[in-house]
C-alpha cells in the first residue's frame, strides 16, 4: 500500500440539522445531513472508514467550517457567531493529520477560535495534536 494517509474535506453539513436546532455537535453523533452536498460529503467520509477498515489506510474526515477571509467572515455573521476556518489553521490542521503517528481513522471539526462554540473540537488534539490558533468573527 503506497497511501499512507487520506485527508478528507468534508463539511460541518454532514451533521447540519444539529447546528440548525441549536445542538453541541461531537464528531460520534450520527450524521444529520441538512442538504444533498452533506449528504455527498457523509458518503465520503463511510468510504474513508471503509479505506481504513479494510485496508488499514489512516483516513481523516474534516469537517471544515466556512473557509472565506476575516472580513467577509465579520461581515456575514453577527459578533462571537464562529463558523470560520483560517487558512493558517486548515493547513496546520491538514500537516497535523499527514503526520500523525499511528494509523486511525478520525472526524475532526475544522474550525478557527470564536465566541459561540457549535462543535466539539477536543479530539483534534487527542488524535492529531492540533487546536486551532486563529481567532474568526469576534467575541461579542
Amino acid at each position: 500500500n503506497k497511501v499512507p494517509v487520506v485527508v478528507f474535506a468534508s463539511t460541518n453539513h454532514v451533521t447540519g440539522f444539529y447546528e440548525q436546532e441549536g445542538i453541541y455537535t461531537t464528531p460520534e453523533m450520527p450524521i444529520r445531513p441538512d442538504s444533498m452536498y452533506g449528504v455527498s460529503k457523509a458518503f465520503g467520509e463511510a468510504l474513508g472508514r471503509f479505506y481504513y477498515d479494510e485496508y488499514g489506510i489512516s483516513s481523516y474526515c474534516l469537517r471544515i467550517a466556512n473557509y472565506p477571509d476575516t472580513e467577509e467572515v465579520n461581515s456575514s455573521y453577527p459578533p462571537g457567531e464562529n463558523r470560520w476556518l483560517s487558512a493558517r489553521d486548515v493547513s496546520e490542521l491538514t500537516a497535523c493529520c499527514i503526520e500523525a503517528p499511528r494509523p486511525q481513522f478520525g472526524i475532526i471539526y475544522g474550525v478557527s477560535l470564536g465566541a459561540d462554540k457549535k462543535w466539539d473540537l477536543a479530539n483534534a488534539k487527542e488524535l492529531v495534536g492540533w487546536e486551532p490558533q486563529d481567532r474568526g468573527a469576534p467575541s461579542p
